[in-house]
């Protein structure tokens, strides 16, 4: 078309770098294992095809932002962890706490020798499970996060390390 038809500009609204949130949710609880696929239809649709008009001008098309998804998953992760300590005991907490110790020590790399905070952490709790006498479950739970502290310090050979753990099983 050329100017001398005198063509009229049709605007219309269009949204630069914005950032949309989908949810996805079963309308009865049987109906969970759908929404991986359902989310993966609409991942497609929204990536290969766009929403709205002018698609074919380049405009409604979408890219997941994995860091997003990330840091969701990872609220998620926290909620259900405040939700699962919110039935714990306190000995329970108390593990977990020590459990969460280590994997922060572990993530940040920090190598740690068998005299330092988080080995007389272990030693303090092994002495209040022995004389609090605490329940065979929690300290079964307290063993396994004992033996993870002592490879991850190299005391696993080590014979006060052998004797601690012995003391828990007694």
């Amino acid at each position: 078309m050329a100017d001398w038809h005198e063509p009229v500009p049709v605007p219309f609204l269009v949204v630069k770098k914005t950032s949309l949130v989908f949810r996805i949710a079963p309308r009865k609880h049987d109906d969970s294992s759908q929404l991986e696929k359902i989310f993966d239809a609409l991942s497609n649709a929204l990536t290969w095809l766009g929403a709205g008009a002018k698609t074919a001008a380049g405009y409604g098309y979408m890219i997941e932002d994995p860091n997003y998804a990330k840091e969701l998953a990872e609220i998620l992760a926290d909620e259900q962890k405040k939700h699962l300590r919110a039935s714990m005991s306190g000995h329970q907490l108390s593990i977990e706490a020590l459990a969460d110790k280590l994997e922060k020590k572990q993530k940040g790399k920090v190598r740690e020798i068998i005299g330092g905070e988080l080995y007389g952490d272990l030693k303090s709790m092994i002495g209040k499970a022995v004389d609090e006498s605490w329940t065979s479950d929690d300290k079964q739970k307290l063993q396994e996060i004992s033996k993870a502290i002592l490879v991850y310090i190299n005391a696993g050979g080590n014979k006060k390390a052998k004797e601690l753990l012995k003391s828990l099983n007694s």
